[in-house]
């Protein structure tokens, strides 16, 4: 063929290297041999890509950044949310933000997920300590948001003390009721005669 040219194209993974990947004129296009000069455009080697800081993103976002760049990944595995990340963010990433994701060997990345928040322990706190704390769920980046009941229980610890929670240690979901077993001191005794 006289009048061709080659030009070699960066390739994201999507083609194999060496191979022709379009033509111009078109396929198909009427041409006249020696005369119509064609170009093949030909993959290049794999370019592998750099691992995006996808941390915070929620996995949806994260999903396109990945695919954008032809990076596959596995199911994402889902992790207690220590308050910092909105429910369904990415909290971690393996590879790290900034690597080298190997493509060309069909390298995956594995992703951790943010998603239930644990009951904290609010055993030996005041009452007004324990509303404080689940007051500060609901303004995490979590936004855990839970009803707050109190029950008293006769003890001998004094007025005002928690001493355990209807979800102790249990994962708090969204309008949850969280029961506070609150103390009250006994009635004292009535006087002698």
């Amino acid at each position: 063929i006289k009048n061709y040219a080659e030009a070699t194209y960066p390739n994201d993974g999507s083609n194999k290297p060496n191979t022709v990947v379009e033509t111009d004129p078109k396929a198909g296009a009427e041409v006249q041999p020696g005369v119509t000069p064609v170009t093949l455009h030909i993959a290049g080697q794999i370019s592998n890509p750099t691992m995006p800081n996808l941390v915070s993103l929620s996995w949806e976002d994260a999903q396109a950044e990945l695919k954008k760049l032809n990076i596959t990944y596995n199911e994402p595995v889902t992790v207690e949310n220590d308050g910092r990340y909105q429910i369904g963010a990415v909290v971690e990433t393996t590879p790290k933000s900034g690597a080298t994701v190997n493509i060309a060997e069909n390298q995956r990345v594995d992703i951790k997920v943010a998603d239930w928040v644990t009951m904290p322990n609010l055993s030996g706190r005041t009452e007004a300590e324990a509303r404080q704390i689940l007051e500060n769920l609901k303004n995490s980046a979590s936004a855990v948001n839970v009803s707050i009941q109190i029950n008293t229980v006769e003890d001998s610890r004094g007025d005002g003390i928690v001493i355990s929670t209807s979800k102790d240690g249990q994962k708090l979901q969204q309008k949850d009721t969280v029961i506070l077993y609150v103390s009250k001191a006994p009635a004292a005794p009535p006087p002698e005669e």
